[in-house]
């Protein structure tokens, strides 16, 4: 078992500076995530881990990254002890520590990614700055959700939910289309 974890160790290691070196050379960040996502088992695990430590604004220790999960963004911070299950696509934020994010999850960079009202303006030139959004510590995302607003510190997200505004109350259970409180916690 050792020498199977020694060998997966090392292997990651090379495969992650291979990405490195593709993502020094120019090539887009996006798209070396989503190849990373789709190696499978331990290996995949390590190499996402490695990628991400060595290329994120910030990225504490003990990130687990599912197979199919990818973060879009190398501004994205995130803090300790965090997972991103499976199929779970995460955009420009800050994410605290102690966060599960369920599968099949999207975190937009906020709510507001195209000009819409002008109408000169196709939505593939629009010039909108992501202003990204922040997730607090010890938060729990339920599967499906759509977050594209800040989360407080100790929230539950119900399974489905859809944020599409900052929310305000800490330690609360929320959820819905659009999403409300539902209750605090304790």
């Amino acid at each position: 078992m050792i020498i199977i974890k020694f060998f997966i160790d090392k292997v990651s290691f090379v495969i992650s500076l291979f990405y490195i070196f593709k993502w020094k050379l120019g090539f887009n960040y996006k798209d070396i995530a989503i190849s990373l996502s789709l190696i499978r088992g331990k290996l995949g695990y390590s190499v996402r881990q490695k990628f991400y430590e060595k290329t994120l604004l910030a990225c504490g220790i003990d990130l687990k990254v599912h197979f199919g999960a990818y973060i879009v963004y190398p501004e994205t911070t995130i803090g300790n002890r965090c997972s991103i299950e499976e199929y779970s696509v995460l955009s420009l934020a800050s994410v605290g520590n102690d966060v599960i994010i369920a599968s099949n999850v999207v975190l937009l960079s906020g709510s507001n990614h195209h000009e819409i009202d002008k109408l000169d303006v196709k939505f593939h030139d629009s010039l909108l700055v992501l202003p990204g959004i922040k997730l607090g510590d010890n938060i729990w995302i339920g599967v499906n959700s759509v977050i594209m607003g800040d989360v407080p510190s100790g929230c539950v997200i119900a399974a489905g939910s859809v944020i599409n505004k900052n929310l305000l109350v800490s330690d609360a259970v929320y959820g819905g289309v659009p999403v409300k409180l539902i209750r605090k916690r304790g």
